[in-house]
């Protein structure tokens, strides 16, 4: 019988990331470039702080409107 495959099998090794300071907009762009679905955000001394998600940035679209994309940061 196989065992079941395991969240190592699939993982990217490289790491996608931002800076905390970096508007919103710039998160969109980059994950775009990428082709990835969210990022880790690094605060001053490149420690995770967080992860922002595409589901994050359209939810605040929606709440918010499309101005949230320009005036907020990513942190």
């Amino acid at each position: 019988m196989l065992a079941p495959p395991t969240v190592a099998q699939f993982m990217r090794r490289e790491l996608a990331t931002i800076d905390a300071t970096r508007p919103l907009h710039d998160g969109a762009r980059e994950m775009t470039t990428r082709g990835v679905s969210s990022l880790l955000v690094l605060a001053k001394g490149g420690e995770i702080a967080g992860i922002i998600t595409e589901r994050d940035i359209v939810r605040s679209v929606a709440i918010e409107g499309a101005e949230v994309l320009r005036t907020r940061s990513v942190g």
